[in-house]
């Protein structure tokens, strides 16, 4: 892999990064989505898939070790507002909701306390992304400014 390809390969990382913390947004919102636009697991989005194949040529670069410990805690912090809006008790919540719709001419909404609750752990989950895009930035700076001999250098070590 040539010095534009890996470039190119981790700003597209990095963007599928930023695309699945907008659709975590969407979600808190109240956006429907495919199951596949927000994974829960590190390691089923589009940048886990990245970072855990065709990113580990990198893994001796220590701005790379260090996104990896980010991009656990943005998942984390996904998890827990998967809980909040998706927990068996919201389940019921939301059955008995749209049945009561249905009588009442009313459609199912979030309660207040939990998108709130879900928009803080949001916060906290876009705090912790910028700081792994940070180091995506730093990643990225690296290697541009390696010559092509170096980079195949540092690829081909052991």
């Amino acid at each position: 892999m040539n010095k534009t390809e890996l470039v190119t390969a981790l700003l597209d990382a990095k963007d599928a990064h930023k695309k699945w913390v907008d659709n975590a947004h969407a979600l808190i919102e109240g956006t429907i989505l495919d199951k596949s636009q927000v994974p829960v697991m590190a390691t089923d989005c589009k940048f886990g898939k990245w970072y855990y194949i065709q990113g580990q040529t990198l893994k001796r670069i220590t701005y790379f070790k260090e996104i990896e410990a980010l991009h656990n805690n943005v998942h984390t912090n996904y998890m827990d507002i998967f809980a909040i809006l998706f927990s068996e008790k919201q389940e019921a919540l939301v059955m008995n909701s749209r049945i009561l719709g249905k009588l009442f001419g009313q459609a199912h909404k979030k309660s207040d306390d939990d998108k709130q609750l879900a928009m803080e752990k949001y916060r906290i989950l876009e705090q912790q992304s910028q700081q792994m895009i940070k180091k995506l930035d730093q990643l990225e700076k690296l290697v541009s400014a390696m010559s092509e001999e170096q980079l195949e250098s540092f690829l081909n070590m052991t």
